[in-house]
Order: structure tokens, then sequence, then C-alpha cells
């Protein structure tokens, strides 16, 4: 048993892009299934400060384990869209007047900010 010793960090640090994915669609998947996705999704939408700490948490981890940490390897645009998705985020969750512009245009202003903290995800994970 020469895998034992390995730590979890180890395992999961092995793990291809592919099989990541599949596993986070999997676990969605069963939340939908046992009914828990709409019991999480209401906690979340009660508490958005959870939302935007767990998601600017994750941006961090990505950012960390990504082989370019410094700001050098940046390009200033890149810089942006990465500020301009945390903006984003933390104004969908804690101004009105913005959450109900987005609640307004969905699901083109939900996509677009989507799409740009997806965007920003990429660019710190490379």
């Amino acid at each position: 048993m020469a895998h034992a010793n390995r730590s979890m960090v180890a395992a999961f640090g092995q793990l291809n892009v592919l099989t990541t994915l599949f596993m986070l669609v999997f676990a969605v998947l069963t939340f939908v299934v046992t009914g828990l996705a709409s019991e999480a999704i209401t906690f979340l939408e009660a508490h958005p400060a959870i939302t935007v700490v767990a998601s600017l948490v994750c941006l961090v981890v990505i950012f960390a384990s990504s082989n370019t940490r410094s700001p050098e390897y940046y390009h200033w645009a890149e810089m942006g869209i990465v500020f301009a998705s945390i903006g984003l985020m933390i104004a969908s969750a804690f101004l009105a007047e913005f959450a109900a512009f987005v609640a307004t245009y969905q699901p083109v202003t939900g996509g677009i900010i989507s799409l740009v903290a997806l965007v920003a995800a990429a660019i710190t994970g490379r």
C-alpha cells in the first residue's frame, strides 16, 4: 500500500482537468437529485456574503496554485479583468441598485458577469 502515505492534497493535485470537471458536475447533480440544491441556493441567497467570500477564496487559491504569482507576469488589462470581476461580484451581492439592474436584464447581465469571472479565473490560474 504505497499510496497510503500520500496526503489528500497531493492526491487532488494529480487529478487532471477533465476528471476534476466531471467530479464537480457529479457533485452538483447529486445536490439536485437529492433535493439539497434548492436548500443550498436558498441559504446562499439569504447570506450573500458567504457566496462572495467563497468566490474570492477560490480566486485566491487558483492564483496561489498557479505558476505566475508575480504581478510582472500579468498585463495591465488582465489585472483589470481580475479586479473588475471582484468588483462585479461584490456589487452584485451588496449594491441593491446594481443587483436590480442585473435582475432586470437577466440572463444577459448574469452571463456577462459569469463570463468576466470565468475569464478572471483563467487569467489567475495560468
